[in-house]
């Protein structure tokens, strides 16, 4: 989850998340609720448990599973606090990531497998298996975890968990096919995907700007961004940019 090349990213961890929720037991989930009742966070569940997240030959921080539950609790969760007055690598935010997280994730595990919310019930009774499908969305002013679901008439449910996010130290690629390839027009056979529509060049704009105050008109310059004139492209991010992989990412 390093990094945020664009608005809308699943990458490594996500996917990998995802195949931990989609696959295996049912007893994996209700586990893992259980933990996350009792208070765990998500390295504690197991999820950065797969060796699928990790080799020498990958950059930070996926090399080890040591370095990616570091980043994730320093960077993501601020634990330890750092000397930042922001929570993590989220800049202008304070507040509690964590508690949000696994509260996200509480709910996401009990849609999924028709559980009551009970946060004292350490044995639920579950009554289906739905798809969980994480994504990853910056910038905006505070953290927040969404939720949705469908539920089909065949009863084939699907939950889409959002973690929408303040921004991060990082650059939003404002020439979004840099790390993108373009999409063919055929007809796709994969089994997970992501496409961005979105001008081919975002360009940054000196814009003056008139503001009324008590004392008076005030001009001041504001930075815009500008897509007139751009074409329009549709793009596939790649995996290690934070797409989703056309065969998935298992959790092992």
């Amino acid at each position: 989850m390093p990094g945020m090349p664009y608005h809308l990213e699943k990458g490594p961890l996500l996917s990998v998340l995802d195949s931990f929720c989609n696959t295996g037991s049912t007893q994996r989930l209700t586990t893992a609720l259980v933990q996350l009742r009792n208070g765990a966070s998500l390295p504690q569940i197991g999820v950065f448990d797969s060796p699928n997240l990790y080799s020498n030959a990958f950059q930070y921080p996926f090399r080890n599973r040591d370095e990616l539950v570091a980043h994730f609790n320093d960077h993501w969760l601020g634990i330890p606090p750092g000397t930042d007055p922001w929570t993590g690598h989220w800049r202008n935010y304070k507040g509690p990531v964590e508690d949000i997280m696994r509260e996200t994730l509480i709910r996401a595990l009990e849609l999924a497998l028709g559980a009551t919310h009970d946060p004292k019930d350490k044995n639920p009774k579950t009554t289906r298996r739905w798809i969980i499908d994480f994504w990853w969305k910056c910038p905006q002013p505070w953290f927040e975890g969404w939720v949705t679901w469908r539920n089909p008439a065949k009863g084939n449910g699907h939950v889409t968990v959002i973690f929408a996010t303040p921004s991060d130290d990082s650059v939003v690629l404002r020439r979004p096919a840099t790390e993108a390839t373009v999409v063919p027009n055929t007809v796709t056979d994969a089994s997970e995907g992501s496409w961005l529509i979105t001008a081919e060049i975002h360009q940054e704009k000196d814009q003056l700007t008139m503001a009324y105050t008590p004392g008076g008109v005030i001009l001041f310059h504001t930075l815009w961004i500008s897509d007139e004139g751009q074409s329009i492209v549709t793009l596939s991010p790649k995996f290690g940019s934070g797409g989703a992989r056309h065969l998935g990412y298992p959790y092992t």
